[in-house]
This record gives structure tokens, C-alpha cells and sequence, in this order.
């Protein structure tokens, strides 16, 4: 998951300070994310189990 925030980090140009899982059905899960002031981004983020990302 620590990999996964750096990598988001460095794409979006903003610190990730926490992803919060809202949904898990298999293959994907689907994130919120908050920056590190725990400040909600207006991103939600979904990966399926392929690797695979989609932003919505």
C-alpha cells in the first residue's frame, strides 16, 4: 500500500496520505484518497486485480 500512495503521489504532484478502501468486489477495489492533512481529493481511485488503473 506504501508503494502504491508514492506511486500516486508522484502522478498526481500531491501527497497521498491515506487511501481508504470503500469497496472490495472481485477483481477490483475501489479508493478514496486524502492528502496528508487527511483533507478528502476529489478522486476516487479503482484497481483491478490486473494491475490495471481507472480514475473516475
Amino acid at each position: 500500500m506504501e508503494s502504491l500512495k508514492s506511486e500516486l503521489s508522484l502522478v498526481l504532484g500531491e501527497t497521498v496520505g491515506r487511501l481508504e478502501t470503500i469497496s472490495e468486489q472481485s477483481p477490483t477495489r475501489l479508493y478514496a484518497l486524502y492528502e496528508r492533512h487527511d483533507k478528502p481529493m476529489p478522486l476516487m481511485l479503482s484497481l483491478a486485480a490486473a494491475g490495471y488503473m481507472k480514475c473516475c
